[in-house]
């Protein structure tokens, strides 16, 4: 930390002296101005388009622009731009993300979205964001909104929603080849878009990463480099004048290594292997839109997903997903804004069983129904509006939820926008929730293990959210945005020791099992708030800050550590200068507190880029990542893993348009 304090200022000393030289070096302006972006328009919010600045609901856009020059490689690395966004990494491959606080490898209250379809794994309750990679070049936008929005997207969007939209046929036309290489990477990515007529366009596309290593704490190598190539292909089609056809399939097969440490009980003590992952699977997606009117316009949306995993020791698992969605968007008359829908989806799954976790049944299939239905009455006429609707659910798990909402909007200026909002959601339990047997550590006294079980009758996760917030553009060169928010929780999942017994099945023979039984006693509160602000000091010159704060008070045996998993306090600071029409300089530095019950400090991470576009469609960069430091720990170890640090990084890439 010593040296990060002597290096910090420095860093911020060039970075100003730079963006000083570059007023005199050119007067170029960056691609959007602060009042073209707060204009953007957003769907994750009503699931229907509709301006960022109007939007009831504490959501924030990471744009292609923004992506581009943050230096990050992947699209979980750029998430750390999000205020009240938690990202940490824990191994190469590796992440723990979430919104508003509960971070962990799987993250269960967090919903993520990639063009309107879910990544969030039935059996676990969460992401596994190794698989979710894709060529950057390709995401137009991210959408992230902080805070409840299960009225449109239902269960498990509790604290957030994170919705990827990538970039239409139309916006990927001619080739495209990116290469990165690193002292931590490597990646590869190519791309072709045409058309075939004037009514269809089509991208093909492929890429491929590999990632070396991080290092233990300590300094030895953790042995978890890992690699994934994906591809697939997208077509936009216009057969009339209303209706439009967006058809999408891509594929996936990634490998990785990794130590992982199994309890064993004679001699009491760990075991560490060398154990593989491997990871394959693909899906298939159609949408049709139609403009019935100018006030009525629908969507359907069908998509079946596979995905396959080998886990070393805890076996193979395997997951097909069929999800049907119909939703109508109508405008009933010059005060209310009608937007409903219906969906249906199958989750089939088998599922491995091993020593160290079984699953009873080892398959299974779950089916979800639901229906929504909300409306955006104009108390005033363009100036004051409430928001109220509900999704409907009846699931295999806890039955039939509701999760309402209640959101006020008031355009109190041109460029002012006041919003409040109260809503409920629930989190369903996973699959391994339900049916898991996990072996978690020994017993002390050698004479057994501690393994936690599923619960059949296990609740829904409950929470009711209280925002508020505003954003304001009150000048065409700053912009703010501020949410606060108080997060009421109940029913949270827990767990308690039961009643010791002897299981005579096991390859150390008979041993003793302390089981670890899930409760829904859980309950506690969390609030805080996030700050955003925008300023585009000049033409070339544009500078974006995030700050958010956190605090969370749960009360349940084992939600202690819960609580100390995201920081209390975190911001980022990012700079973007044209030097000129050819040059570009990018300054990030984020902050994240300590993480408690992690046992991790707080660190500092400062990136650096400089881009340099000699001629139309070809683009060098060169990039450092975490210059503060050689290392830093973001993140406890998930179960079984070996903790390891983050270290000092750097790459150069090229890439060309043509």
């Amino acid at each position: 930390m010593h040296k990060t304090r002597k290096t910090l200022p420095a860093a911020l000393l060039l970075g100003s002296l730079l963006s000083s030289a570059a007023h005199a070096a050119s007067d170029k302006a960056l691609p959007l101005s602060l009042r073209e972006l707060t204009q953007m328009e957003v769907t994750s919010v009503s699931r229907k388009e509709e301006k960022l600045s109007d939007a009831a609901a504490a959501v924030y856009v990471l744009t292609n622009e923004d992506i581009r020059r943050s230096g990050a490689t992947s699209i979980v690395e750029a998430l750390r731009m999000v205020p009240g966004v938690q990202v940490a990494r824990s191994a190469s491959g590796e992440w723990a993300v979430s919104a508003r606080g509960f971070n962990d490898q799987f993250a269960n209250k967090l919903l993520v979205l990639i063009d309107g379809r879910t990544v969030y794994t039935p059996i676990f309750s969460g992401v596994y964001w190794d698989i979710q990679d894709m060529l950057l070049d390709n995401v137009e936008r991210v959408e992230v909104i902080r805070g409840p929005g299960a009225t449109m997207w239902g269960s498990n969007a509790v604290n957030g929603v994170i919705n990827i939209i990538t970039k239409s046929a139309a916006e990927t036309q001619g080739a495209f080849t990116q290469g990165l290489v690193g002292s931590d990477e490597w990646q590869g990515g190519l791309r072709y878009g045409g058309t075939s007529g004037d009514k269809v366009q089509y991208r093909v596309h492929a890429k491929h990463r590999d990632y070396d290593s991080l290092q233990r704490v300590g300094g030895d190598s953790a042995r978890d480099n890992w690699s994934i190539t994906q591809g697939g292909v997208r077509v936009d089609m216009q057969p009339t004048s209303r209706d439009e056809i967006q058809l999408f399939s891509d594929a996936y097969e990634g490998s990785k290594n990794q130590i992982q440490l199994f309890p064993r009980i004679r001699p009491l003590g760990i075991n560490a292997f060398d154990s593989d992952v491997a990871a394959n699977g693909g899906y298939a997606m159609a949408k049709w839109k139609r403009e019935w009117s100018e006030g009525s316009r629908t969507q359907l949306q069908s998509y079946y997903n596979y995905d396959r995993r080998v886990v070393g020791r805890f076996g193979e698992l395997r997951v097909q997903t069929f999800d049907a969605d119909f939703q109508h968007a109508l405008t009933l008359d010059a005060r209310n804004d009608l937007t409903w829908g219906a969906g249906y989806r199958v989750n089939a799954d088998d599922l491995e069983s091993t020593f160290y976790s079984r699953f009873s049944p080892t398959s299974r299939v779950d089916r979800l129904l639901n229906g929504f239905v909300q409306d955006k009455y104009a108390i005033l006429p363009e100036e004051l509006f409430l928001t109220v609707g509900s999704k409907f659910e009846e699931n295999n798990y806890t039955g039939f939820e509701f999760q309402p909402s209640a959101r006020l909007s008031w355009l109190a200026a041109e460029n002012t926008t006041l919003w409040t909002a109260v809503s409920r959601a629930v989190r369903v339990p996973s699959r391994a929730q339900d049916d898991i047997s996990l072996v978690i550590a020994p017993l002390p006294n050698g004479n057994g293990f501690a393994r936690l079980t599923g619960d059949r009758d296990a609740p829904a996760e409950e929470l009711v959210a209280y925002e508020t917030g505003f954003r304001t553009s009150p000048m065409n060169d700053l912009s703010l945005d501020v949410s606060l928010f108080y997060n009421d929780y109940d029913r949270l999942a827990t767990s308690t020791p039961g009643q010791p017994f002897l299981d005579p099945n096991s390859p150390f023979g008979p041993y003793g099992v302390l089981p670890l039984l899930p409760q829904a006693s859980g309950e506690g509160e969390g609030y805080g708030g996030e700050f955003a602000v925008s300023w585009q000091a000049l033409d070339n010159w544009k500078l974006d800050a995030a700050y958010s704060y956190l605090q969370i008070h749960l009360d349940g045996s084992s939600l202690v550590s819960v609580a100390g998993s995201a920081p209390q306090h975190q911001f980022n600071v990012r700079s973007h200068v044209n030097l000129d029409e050819q040059w570009e300089f990018d300054q990030m530095l984020y902050y994240n507190d300590n993480l408690p019950s992690e046992d991790v400090a707080n660190y500092v991470k400062l990136d650096l880029r400089v881009g340099w576009k000699p001629m139309d469609g070809v683009e060098f960069s060169l990039v450092g990542q975490n210059l503060l430091e050689d290392a830093h720990q973001e993140f406890s170890p998930f179960l079984y893993s070996v903790p390891t640090e983050v270290g000092r990084s750097a790459y150069g890439s090229v890439t060309l348009r043509f």
